[in-house]
């Protein structure tokens, strides 16, 4: 929990370190994976992600979290269609708009515009649509742009 905390205040540093200890005091601890997955990719670290996500998907399959973080990385990696593999399997454990809009912009960036644009009004409707948008590029403003490509159909 505490480096949970440490990452939502941008201290990815303190958090990587305190994720880090977790997996190595529990290697099959899916949710620890799955916090250093995402702390790494939030350092940049998208090979060092890729590889606890796929640990944290193989130790909770059911994690549409897990999946989702999964998706990210190999997108970064330009590794397209697993990382809609990985988004498809997130949705289909729990339909969530993290996943939706991920899934969106991978869409987007292989040249499936017409999905991109179904997946985006699965995930914005029931909401207005500039919100939505809005607290993503908030979302990369406090990341430092670090996951524009990810969100280049905004």
């Amino acid at each position: 929990r505490l480096g949970m905390a440490l990452a939502s205040i941008d201290q990815y540093d303190e958090a990587l370190a305190m994720f880090r200890r977790a997996v190595e005091a529990d290697p099959r601890d899916g949710d620890a994976q799955r916090n250093l997955a995402a702390a790494l990719f939030d350092a940049r670290d998208i090979e060092g992600a890729a590889l606890h996500a796929r640990q944290a998907v193989a130790l909770s399959p059911e994690d549409p979290v897990a999946h989702d973080l999964l998706g990210r990385a190999l997108a970064v990696q330009g590794r397209f269609d697993e990382a809609i593999s990985a988004f498809e399997r997130s949705l289909a454990i729990k339909p969530n708009y993290r996943a939706l809009t991920n899934l969106a912009a991978v869409e987007y960036q292989t040249g499936e515009y017409a999905e991109a644009v179904e997946h985006i009004e699965q995930a914005t409707r029931g909401r207005d649509a500039w919100p939505v948008i809005e607290c993503e590029v908030d979302h990369l403003a406090r990341r430092g742009a670090r996951h524009k490509a990810m969100f280049a159909c905004f």
